[in-house]
């Protein structure tokens, strides 16, 4: 079915590239996939906004956001009962939504997004800004430095409009002659200003350190899933993971929240299965892991064989559609199991 959330299918839905664009079924996992294409719940994503370190398969806060405009979508069309008994989860939460956001913007800071670019892209864009700031010129760009160019661009015509305005209050001031009162508030306002400006750098600089945290080689858990990636490798595909294998399964195991012995079970199965990159297989071993709720090997196992049986991979497949209906009940128990550990 044509897509209800993207009308321009000849351009990524995110930054606008139209170049290696893939298609991403909002609502993952075995079921899931089918249930997007037949309702229209798919969107066209460059690959870097698709299966790159913070695209929407590993980015939870961004998964989580497309998912709830695919349930808007949806509603609009067919109403909240239908979604229910559809998908059986409501992602319109209206707090989860409001501090996914704030994660976000937190994220979104200058270094991040030119750190997301290309340095042939970066050096372009820092020109355009550089040229914008000082003639107001709008400079001609295309696919990710147009759409990274606009965040930015929100911010400095906030700060000149803020600028702006206060130079106007301290001629205002000025200009009184015997009012200091009123240039004093001008000067307690710019104060104020400053003192927010400098304590929202410094809220940005500790949220880049706690992130930091997390991949630092000093960190406990980090370590964990290093030792496991390197002796999963060993043990199943016979040979020593690169650096950057090692380092694109520890930063996918944390970003989705797996432990260290779940990455040595995704090389397992990718292994067994004589993938050629068994580095990208585990990568999308763990994501349909989290779209299924599956947290630990035993519940993997489970997973594996209802699937094997869904597709007639085993003796137990029937085809019938009950296959289908316990991997749905299986999930739904693993998420209340999940659910209850965390409370």
């Amino acid at each position: 079915m044509k897509s209800i959330m993207q009308a321009e299918t000849d351009r990524c839905y995110l930054c606008g590239s139209r170049r290696n664009l893939e298609t991403h079924h909002v609502l993952g996992g075995f079921a899931n996939r089918r249930l997007s294409t037949r309702y229209g719940l798919t969107v066209r994503l460059c690959q870097r906004c698709h299966t790159g370190n913070r695209g929407a398969q590993y980015e939870k806060d961004l998964n989580i956001l497309l998912k709830q405009e695919a349930q808007r979508r949806f509603e609009a069309i067919h109403g909240h009962e239908k979604w229910m008994e559809t998908f059986r989860k409501n992602y319109l939460c209206r707090k989860e939504e409001r501090q996914i956001r704030a994660r976000l913007k937190t994220r979104n800071t200058w270094g991040g997004a030119f750190l997301a670019l290309s340095d042939a892209e970066a050096g372009r864009l820092a020109k355009a800004l550089w040229t914008y700031t000082m003639t107001g010129k709008q400079p001609k760009l295309s696919g990710a430095e147009k759409a990274t160019f606009a965040m930015f661009q929100i911010t400095l015509d906030q700060d000149t409009e803020r600028e702006s305005d206060i130079s106007s209050k301290r001629a205002i001031a000025g200009s009184a002659g015997g009012k200091q009162r009123v240039a004093n508030q001008a000067i307690a306002t710019f104060a104020k200003q400053n003192e927010a400006a400098e304590a929202n750098a410094n809220n940005k600089n500790q949220n880049q350190n706690q992130k930091q945290i997390l991949v630092d080689d000093d960190d406990d858990i980090t370590r964990a899933r290093k030792e496991e990636t390197i002796a999963g490798f060993m043990e199943y595909a016979g040979r020593e993971p690169t650096p950057e294998e090692t380092n694109a399964l520890t930063t996918s195991a944390s970003i989705l929240g797996f432990s260290p012995e779940m990455i040595r079970e995704a090389i397992r199965i990718a292994a067994g299965h004589g993938a050629k990159d068994i580095t990208a297989y585990a990568k999308k071993i763990l994501v349909d892991w989290m779209d299924n709720e599956v947290r630990t090997p035993d519940e993997a196992e489970e997973h594996k064989f209802l699937y094997d049986a869904w597709t007639k991979k085993n003796e137990y497949g029937s085809g019938d559609g009950m296959d289908l209906q316990r991997m749905i009940e299986a999930k739904q128990q693993r998420r209340k199991k999940h659910t209850e550990e965390t409370a």
